[in-house]
């Protein structure tokens, strides 16, 4: 698992983060169709980037079993949970096999190469 990276990462200075944002590293950190896990505090959250580049933040563990999700088969808007094989969507968190079931997602975008991610207050 990785951690935040420190206080003032490589290109800091050409990042404006707006209120509620949390830099989690450079772009290159995370190759094409993986994802990383990034401790924050006691929570851990997940940043996936998929193999057409696209990038998703979401809880880092299935609501339904605890799984590391990271851990899991990674498609091109889903992860598949790598104890149960549920497939839950990137974009809105449902599970494909039980709407009931659902992961926290979270606006991710990148600045001068450094993945950016908002998060709710209190996370923060």
């Amino acid at each position: 698992m990785s951690q935040l990276p420190a206080n003032e990462p490589p290109a800091a200075s050409e990042i404006s983060l707006r209120e509620g944002e949390t830099c989690f590293g450079p772009l290159e950190a995370i190759p094409l169709g993986e994802g990383r896990a990034f401790a924050l505090g006691e929570r851990t959250l997940a940043v996936f980037r998929t193999c057409d580049g696209s990038l998703y933040a979401t809880q880092h563990n299935c609501p339904h079993a605890g799984a590391a999700l990271t851990a899991g088969l990674l498609g091109a808007v889903n992860i598949i949970c790598p104890q149960h094989g549920w497939k839950f969507n990137l974009r809105t968190g449902v599970c494909q096999h039980d709407p009931a079931y659902r992961i926290r997602t979270y606006p991710v975008r990148v600045e001068a190469g450094q993945i950016i991610v908002t998060l709710p207050a209190s996370y923060r």
